[in-house]
């Protein structure tokens, strides 16, 4: 069976419309306005930094009397209090981070239930879906932790080459030069995984009631095999579609005065361009076979069951 990139677009933007304005109902638009956000917690972008001098070469020397610079500041705040402040802070953090991790791994589900199932609900999913969300919640954690602990070991050693390498340069940049392609690859790979979780293996599991490790399974089993060229097209696809959606939403947040920037706000007023996303992502994992169908008939308003419910 040919799997096309192309032919789910139409199916998606037909499945948006009757999500959104077939009626448009404005309680609706919210609730799955409120779903998206929690689904989009903690989704970031990753940029590497790069230290450049100005014409355009790594500034080594720079770099070095950075990190000497940091490590001196660094021992004139080394008091306990500092110290017990600081941990407080990272504890914190590391606080508001998990909380993010298991909002926005149920808010997955529950986004993903409600265009499929075409209804606004929040109380419903976030009960049905609690197995889903921990499941994803812990994968999510091992994979931050392992991602964070890699680039952890990467760093000192990149600061360790840049401290003790300085006055030999060919352990500097040979130092570097491995390093830099590890971290790349380290975290290109990280990032893959990522994306395969969001578009393929949450799916998945929300039509098979699966944990993660077993979704990953039927991936690599039933749809990965003999089919990369595809799943590459689909993921440039999606760079495409990113770069326009990312166009299209700055110009909006621009002309509201960056309201549309707000926490949750963001959420309903690009809510069109994220159930277009969903879907597509859905129409394009149907190809794979009839046991991956999300749309076997779609809610409309002359049905018994009410759009909406709080």
């Amino acid at each position: 069976m040919a799997i096309s990139v192309i032919d789910p677009f139409s199916p998606a933007f037909e499945r948006t419309r009757t999500i959104l304005f077939r009626p448009f109902d404005l309680a609706k638009w919210l609730l799955l306005g409120f779903c998206a956000f929690l689904a989009q917690l903690t989704q970031s972008r990753i940029q590497p930094p790069v230290s450049f001098s100005h014409r355009g070469r790594m500034n080594f020397s720079g770099m070095e009397n950075s990190v000497r610079h940091a490590t001196r500041e660094l021992e004139g705040f080394m008091t306990i209090p500092m110290l017990l402040g600081g941990f407080a802070l990272l504890l914190l953090v590391l606080g508001l981070l998990l909380l993010f991790l298991w909002f926005g791994s149920r808010g997955r589900f529950m986004f993903l239930h409600c265009v499929v199932q075409n209804r606004a609900a929040v109380v419903e999913p976030w009960r049905q879906f609690r197995p889903h969300g921990n499941s994803l919640f812990r994968f999510r954690i091992v994979l931050v932790l392992a991602c964070s602990g890699v680039m952890l070991l990467i760093g000192i050693a990149a600061v360790a080459v840049i401290m003790f390498g300085s006055e030999w340069t060919l352990l500097l940049v040979l130092g570097l030069a491995v390093l830099a392609p590890i971290a790349l690859i380290m975290l290109f790979a990280f990032a893959l995984v990522g994306l395969v979780l969001r578009d393929f293996i949450v799916p998945i599991m929300y039509l098979g009631g699966l944990p993660v490790l077993k979704a990953f399974q039927v991936f690599l089993r039933e749809i990965l095999p003999g089919r990369l060229g595809v799943l590459v097209l689909y993921y440039l696809v999606r760079i495409g579609m990113g770069f326009l959606f990312g166009f299209a939403m700055a110009l909006l947040t621009c002309v509201t005065c960056c309201i549309a920037a707000l926490p949750y706000i963001s959420s309903v007023f690009f809510l069109p361009l994220t159930v277009f996303v969903q879907c597509y992502t859905l129409q394009f994992l149907q190809q794979f076979g009839p046991e991956f169908v999300f749309f076997p008939k779609l809610a409309t308003p002359e049905g018994p069951e009410s759009p909406q419910e709080i």
